[in-house]
């Protein structure tokens, strides 16, 4: 099937993340804004102004603010570019897309996106897995100590 409007993209990896379930329904409502956004070539370049979603139908500045620092903590946005009075917004960017270059970025912006941070930093265990027997070597590969084991179950 042919899309015949733009489309944003959310892999698995956002919604499989175990921070993902503990948002808050207005930061989830958050992250749909602010992806609505990306058009392709623009991340880094996103904002969460409230020139701009107070349109989008947020009514509370604490709510908003709240919610953005929740997604930053969580890992699904990442600043580009803090925001100054009186009127340079700040800029962000979704860490699941890779980060496109702009000169509006702080100049230590790059160094410090970290793709897909809202991942598990927690590496897990590998499992033991049982080495398969080789039937092309002598008593199938078995040493000295293994040869008084049956070959097969019973």
């Amino acid at each position: 099937m042919k899309h015949t409007e733009p489309f944003v993209a959310f892999p698995r990896s956002v919604f499989e993340a175990p921070v993902f379930t503990r948002l808050s329904g207005y930061a989830y409502k958050l992250l749909m804004d602010v992806a609505s956004q990306y058009k392709g070539d623009n991340n880094g370049n996103l904002t969460a102004a409230w020139s701009i979603m107070s349109k989008r139908g947020w009514r509370s500045k604490t709510t908003l603010w709240r919610c953005k620092s929740e997604l930053i903590d969580a890992g699904f946005l990442y600043v580009t570019r803090i925001g100054r009075l009186p009127n340079t917004c700040e800029l962000l960017a979704l860490t699941w897309f890779p980060l496109d270059v702009s000169s509006k970025f702080d100049a230590d912006a790059l160094h410090g996106f970290q793709p897909k941070a809202y991942r598990p930093k927690v590496v897990l265990p590998m499992p033991n897995i049982k080495q398969k027997t080789d039937w092309t070597l002598p008593n199938g590969g078995r040493g000295d100590a293994e040869k008084t084991r049956p070959l097969v179950h019973i």
